[in-house]
């Protein structure tokens, strides 16, 4: 398996584009050392299934990396919180 050099996901053998951003990848062909390990923390996953005609198949699927970000400051999570208690007061006050 290659990966990709844009979003980082793994492109199985034989594809010549990665699945989940469509940028063309070298393909490199099977390691000679055997299947590669996932690194710890990949958010792809392998599921093997048995073929139709009893060959295996195996389908990998994941998730999209995101980039961290910051953490709202206290004093705009105070801001949204008072605010929706006013609003719900207001929506409370206009509906009795």
């Amino acid at each position: 398996m290659v990966q990709c050099p844009e979003c980082g996901h793994r492109v199985p053998d034989g594809k010549t584009q990665c699945l989940y951003c469509g940028v063309a990848v070298k393909d490199v062909g099977p390691s000679p050392l055997g299947p590669e390990r996932p690194e710890i923390g990949a958010p792809d996953w392998m599921l093997k299934l048995k073929g139709l005609y009893g060959q295996d198949v195996v389908v990998t699927f994941g998730l999209r990396k995101t980039k961290k970000r910051k953490p709202m400051s206290k004093v705009t999570l105070m801001v949204i919180f008072m605010s929706s208690f006013v609003l719900g007061g207001l929506l409370v006050w206009l509906l009795r």
